[in-house]
């Protein structure tokens, strides 16, 4: 049985907000985009209940920056408590089986609760049956923010289980929070009987202060850099192809693949058996701080997801002075305008877009620095104006 404990009066604002990512357990945007919007709460003197279900225990406070950091800690050390593998949470779920076993590795009747929260803010379909059980026991509203939906993380092989459960989710929920116009069509189309109201709330981002103050980036070399999952809906095969060209004739370009995944071991062994591949590099995971490193490094950073519902990389890609090749119907792409569109589906478009800016420096620069100030528009601290809005309309005071 799910229990709530603690003291019933309410001062302000309150949000439980279910996550299965969080730093230092974080492995993409989601985890990005849940303590960005925690930050952001904080500063705004908006107190957040932090519940991440597979670790045993109740429900971490978030008031200020201190706690933050404190959270950063007992979540090393609390993640030794795991109920499930969270690293499998990285990756596309392979069958129903996994999933199934995911949601069940959790003891509903160790969830303890806190009294005083006003709104249920839960992060994708993994996360939507505890908020269903609280909302049973609370009576409070449930805001679902879709990050991705099962059409973008497996194209041609959805998982049943996971579609159904999306299809409760949003069926169910008291309203639906989508990051990109891009994925509320997607939503309105994978699931056209959806009766809640669907809002638009962009991502910001954020870059850890301590990641890249350490030296000039750059060098002799240009750096293009892939960052992000090495799975189908990612399409990092697509830019190998492009990059196996590329550094057949051009010796002063190293292209870097940072990211782990299901498809990693094929493409290092695509990329071992051509020549050249002393010029394609794999770094396997790296942490947020080791990204933003990367970032700062890189002269261009390639997005050539099949469906990319938005990429919080690209806008920290922006601002670190990085020029940004990302899809035309990407989330991001709706609100940046210093990105370079293009076709994530053909290699001799992505060949194309990036010769051209090899060949054009000056291109390069005028982009770095028309993308260093458009990225000052895409904190944080100025894109919780409109999740607030939204969490103003469901407060039940």
């Amino acid at each position: 049985m799910i229990t709530i404990s603690g003291d019933c009066k309410r001062r302000q604002m309150k949000i439980l907000m279910i996550t299965w990512q969080f730093p230092p357990l974080a492995w993409g945007g989601v985890g990005s985009a849940c303590f960005g919007i925690v930050q952001a709460l904080a500063e705004r003197g908006i107190q957040t209940y932090l519940l991440i279900p597979w670790l045993r225990g109740g429900y971490y406070i978030i008031s200020s920056a201190a706690d933050l950091k404190d959270i950063h800690t007992r979540l090393q050390t609390d993640s030794s408590e795991r109920d499930v593998d969270f690293p499998s949470l990285e990756y596309s779920f392979s069958s129903t089986w996994d999933a199934e076993k995911l949601l069940e590795g959790v003891d509903f009747s160790t969830i303890r609760l806190p009294r005083d929260f006003d709104i249920i803010h839960c992060h994708d379909w993994i996360t939507f049956p505890f908020a269903r059980k609280i909302k049973k026991v609370s009576g409070k509203p449930v805001l679902l923010h879709i990050h991705s939906l099962e059409p973008d993380r497996n194209p041609h092989f959805k998982n049943p289980f996971i579609s159904r459960l999306e299809n409760e989710a949003v069926s169910e929920a008291d309203a639906v929070l989508c990051v990109s116009a891009f994925t509320k069509e997607r939503l309105l189309e994978e699931y056209p009987a959806i009766n809640a109201p669907v809002h638009i709330v962009y991502n910001g981002y954020y870059l850890p202060s301590e990641s890249y103050i350490d030296g000039p980036s750059g060098g002799r070399e240009t750096v293009i850099l892939f960052l992000g999952r090495m799975t189908e809906q990612k399409g990092p095969d697509v830019l190998l192809h492009a990059a196996k060209k590329i550094v057949e004739y051009r010796k002063d370009t190293i292209f870097l693949f940072a990211g782990s995944g299901p498809m990693e071991p094929f493409l290092q062994q695509l990329n071992a058996d051509s020549f050249n591949s002393d010029r394609i590099r794999f770094t396997g995971f790296v942490s947020h701080q080791q990204a933003a490193f990367l970032l700062h490094k890189a002269d261009i950073l390639v997005i050539p997801s099949i469906s990319e519902p938005f990429s919080i990389a690209a806008l920290e890609a922006l601002s670190s002075g990085t020029v940004v090749l990302l899809p035309r119907r990407a989330g991001a792409a709706e609100i940046a305008e210093s990105v370079i569109p293009m076709d994530p589906m053909r290699s001799e478009d992505i060949e194309a877009a990036l010769n051209y800016l090899l060949d054009n420096p000056e291109v390069m620069n005028k982009l770095k620095q028309e993308g260093t100030e458009e990225a000052k528009n895409f904190s944080w601290r100025k894109s919780i104006d409109s999740l607030i809005a939204v969490y103003e309309k469901y407060v039940r005071r």
